[in-house]
């Protein structure tokens, strides 16, 4: 490069200077000896003790002072870097005060390393041996650092490395991604292996990375980073493991019999029917769609066990008839509590005397006081525990020490990521913990029903989750006539309802009878939501409903016993198609009154099948459509792209039926920064779609979610995934 490295007091004792590879230029003067600084490592020694601040680096005829270097860290006022143009450039220091010269002693090797990026000076202390210096970079660190944060100004992260013997500095560096420096450059900390950095400004919800390489002392290294998300306040209930290689988020819903002090609980002025048996379903134009006949109950033995026992009250009163059988208005669940008294419901928890029984329950065998953690009585006093059958809340493991839960709380667990949590039975074997959903579909199939799928999971984006539940999730659930657990910080309540104008839900909060609302992701008495449990049952096949949508078969006269048959098609209902084939005259008469064709609403059929008349002694068919109920289902592949350039993603379509349009949008943070809309023809049954865009979006990591609809109208779930823009 054509720079000298000169130390003007060497004229008589002079200097053994060489170069690592290299060859090595000595020039001689007079006033001083000095060798060509070539890219990369020069070392040398001194043979009579001189100040540092005596040496200079010479360019074109002229000196550039350097001020001295101590354990590897620049205390001066400038530093000199080669240019672009191959000039010698300088820049001050952040920290441009003054300090003492360093006194150069014989027996020590110095270094000067010097790139196209810059020149860095070094001074290698004689405790260090030659052998630290390597043409291969050290292990990268093995780095920690808490995955959440509630500051807004302080960072803080620790670290180790395996090879800690031929690293001779440390650096680290602050971002919004991997290896990014928007926050903070490189910075030295010598052989330190932790920092804590504060006057940061940081944002709520936003997860920040702070990226840490080793170098030895060829300059050699490579960066590892963690991530920390700064939250408004951890879970406190919240305890993360790994189980069978992933992460899961055990969450204890405590007992909470009674609402937090001071704290709002907005009341929902909604007039509902209460006077049908049968469960509706009231939408309106406004986008207000709220479940009727969902029993309200007041806490009794835990918050989520109360709550499960509204949705299956729910059931009760509706589809699946015998979730409860006592003997209360004859085996039919009440819309309250009241008639068993304040903190009483069988359905959440048996007791002794209360709705007839006689015998212990899960009061008397599981209950001593809130939150209470000593062994149960059964197993104190030795009786035999009572039979599971009547209470959700025995399924749930709520209150059980065997279940380790203490009196009034119920535990839940999550994917950290915010995916579903399906059926998790991980932690009962092992730490002797039940997931509360998980109970819940025990108790739906003793009582013998179907359970078609129940998870939990993070709402989104809690956490910055990209693949939680949303509020569309949430009214899908609603629009299928499903209630669905809430799930708070501390607390579980049971939502029934939603307002789209305002992002409102319509919950039951186990404290009162009332109707309450909330809005989505926010909180509700103090208490952050966070979570959703959700449970699909099966339709049960004694309650099939004939209805004027379906395919019949007609046989011969000679063959009373005709079967109907029904074919799922993706499309809306029409009854105009349903007509018999030309060629016959097709007549199902089930009674002698009855109107021609006989449409079951779904393939669950009737036992009984219609008797059929035909003209023809030949199988005859008459065909029409009912609705696709099944949405369709997606899933997002990781995407890329160039700046300014065209950019790519690409998601599988999984469901069998056809799709008619897709919706695409892409997130920076919580924020949406981009949409598409794709109305494309129906690709089959597990194909990739590729997109292709242009990427008119500022380089960075963001996420893209992918929802797709039907023609039939359903729409489903969204899968998302990350996106990097480079």
């Amino acid at each position: 490069m054509g720079f000298n490295w000169l130390c003007s007091k060497f004229t008589k004792t002079g200097i053994l200077a060489s170069m690592l590879f290299m060859s090595l230029s000595v020039i001689s003067r007079t006033e001083a000896q000095s060798f060509t600084l070539n890219s990369g490592w020069n070392s040398f020694q001194v043979q009579t003790e001189i100040e540092w601040s005596q040496c200079a680096i010479s360019f074109q005829d002229a000196l550039y002072p350097v001020r001295s270097a101590i354990d590897n860290q620049f205390i001066g006022d400038k530093i000199l870097y080669v240019n672009q143009e191959g000039g010698l450039s300088s820049v001050a220091l952040p920290d441009a005060n003054a300090s003492e010269s360093t006194l150069l002693v014989p027996g020590t090797k110095y270094w000067i390393k010097s790139n196209r990026q810059g020149l860095e000076l070094m001074l290698l202390k004689s405790s260090m041996s030659l052998k630290t210096l390597s043409y291969s970079p050290p292990e990268k660190p093995l780095l920690s650092c808490e995955p959440e944060s509630t500051s807004r100004t302080t960072l803080k992260a620790s670290w180790s490395s395996s090879d800690i013997e031929s690293i001779t500095d440390y650096q680290y560096a602050i971002g919004t991604c991997e290896g990014c420096i928007d926050l903070s450059p490189w910075r030295s900390t010598g052989l330190r292996r932790s920092i804590e950095r504060g006057g940061l400004k940081l944002e709520l919800g936003r997860r920040y990375f702070i990226s840490v390489r080793a170098e030895n002392a060829s300059g050699l290294g490579e960066y590892e980073s963690c991530s920390i998300l700064i939250n408004e306040a951890i879970n406190p209930y919240l305890r993360r493991q790994i189980e069978e290689g992933a992460l899961i988020d055990e969450i204890a819903v405590p007992p909470s019999p009674l609402p937090p002090p001071g704290e709002s609980r907005p009341s929902a002025e909604l007039e509902l029917s209460l006077l049908s048996s049968v469960p509706e379903v009231h939408v309106a134009a406004s986008g207000i769609n709220v479940l009727s006949q969902v029993p309200a109950s007041d806490w009794a033995y835990g918050c989520s066990a109360t709550s499960a026992a509204m949705m299956m009250g729910y059931y009760d009163r509706g589809s699946h008839p015998d979730m409860y059988t006592g003997p209360t208005d004859g085996g039919l669940y009440p819309l309250t509590n009241a008639i068993w008294g304040s903190g009483e419901n069988p359905l959440s928890a048996t007791h002794n005397g209360i709705d007839g029984r006689s015998g212990r329950g899960s009061v008397d065998d599981y209950w001593i006081a809130y939150g209470n953690t000593d062994t149960d009585p059964w197993i104190t006093n030795g009786w035999s525990e009572h039979s599971y059958g009547e209470a959700v809340g025995d399924y749930m493991g709520t209150n059980q020490s065997t279940w380790n839960n203490s009196d009034g709380s119920t535990i839940f667990y999550y994917y950290p990521n915010g995916q579903p949590l399906y059926d998790y039975t991980g932690a009962e074997a092992s730490y002797h913990r039940r997931d509360g959903n998980h109970g819940m579909r025990l108790f739906v199939e003793a009582r013998g029903y179907t359970v078609i799928s129940n998870f939990n999971q993070y709402i989104f984006p809690y956490n910055s989750n990209v693949e939680g539940f949303s509020f569309e999730d949430f009214q899908a659930e609603i629009d299928s006539g499903r209630p669905t657990l809430i799930q708070v910080q501390g607390h579980t309540m049971l939502g029934y309802g939603y307002d789209t104008s305002s992002s409102t839900i319509y919950i039951h909060d186990t404290w009162d009878h009332s109707e309450h609302t909330m809005t989505w992701g926010g909180t509700y008495g103090g208490m952050l939501h966070y979570g959703v449990g959700v449970i699909i049952l099966e339709e049960p096949t004694s309650i099939a409903t004939p209805t004027a949508t379906s395919m019949a078969t007609a046989m011969p006269t000679e063959t009373p016993s005709a079967t109907p048959t029904a074919t799922a098609t993706s499309g809306p209902s029409t009854t105009e198609t349903c007509t018999p084939v030309p060629t016959a005259t097709v007549t199902a008469v089930p009674t002698e009154t009855e109107s021609p064709i006989v449409t079951p609403a779904n393939t669950n059929l009737p036992e009984a099948s219609p008797t059929v008349e035909s003209t023809m002694t030949p199988t005859q068919t008459a065909t029409a459509f009912f609705d696709d109920l099944l949405p369709p289902v997606v899933r997002a592949f990781r995407g890329f792209a160039v700046h300014n350039k065209y950019g790519r993603i690409k998601y599988r379509l999984q469901e069998e039926s056809g799709r008619s349009k897709e919706r695409i949008r892409f997130y920076k943070g919580t924020r949406t920064v981009k949409s598409i809309r794709i109305s494309m023809e129906p690709i089959p049954s597990d194909s990739i779609r590729r997109v292709r865009f242009r990427a008119l979006l500022s380089r960075g990591s963001y996420r893209y979610c992918v929802r797709a609809t039907d023609p039939a109208g359903n729409i489903g779930k969204r899968s998302c995934a990350s996106y990097f823009l480079s």
